[in-house]
């Protein structure tokens, strides 16, 4: 509904959120709800045998992301540190660094600085398995830079 799909039901189509996002692409929007899901922002309710999810006000909207650190900017020696807990946490789980997070993830870190599992949830590489896996970790990390 939010991206202005044309498989949207009637309903939806009616709203005046229909095609609000239809700049954002899929994956965005979906990290975004993920996000705000995380931080009790948005929860999910059954209305007409439908997944609806519900607006929170009274809660604290967690930072969505889209900061983007400039190629050798202030946040260049936090890339690095986090490159390093990547390094290492790879040879941990025996699987090559990239599987871990990627370097725009990186970067995208340390631009940020999430300080919450909500706002890393706003992050463009991080789905419920990677918050569960490195979540707490990285937030260590960054706490500590």
């Amino acid at each position: 509904m939010l991206r202005g799909s044309v498989a949207a039901p009637p309903s939806a189509r009616r709203s005046p959120a229909f095609g609000s996002l239809a700049a954002a692409s899929g994956s965005e929007v979906g990290r975004w709800v993920r996000a705000l899901e995380a931080a009790g922002a948005l929860v999910e309710i059954e209305r007409e045998g439908f997944r609806v999810l519900q607006a929170r006000p009274e809660v604290a909207l967690p930072a969505l992301g889209g900061h983007r650190a400039a190629p050798g900017g202030e946040s260049e020696p936090l890339v690095e540190e986090l490159r390093a807990w990547r390094s290492r946490r790879a040879r941990e789980d025996g699987v090559p660094a990239y599987v871990v997070l990627h370097d725009a993830t990186l970067r995208e870190l340390a631009a940020s600085r999430p300080s919450s599992t909500s706002e890393l949830a706003a992050v463009k590489g991080f789905g419920p398995a990677k918050l569960d896996r490195y979540g707490e970790e990285l937030l260590a990390v960054l706490a500590d830079a």
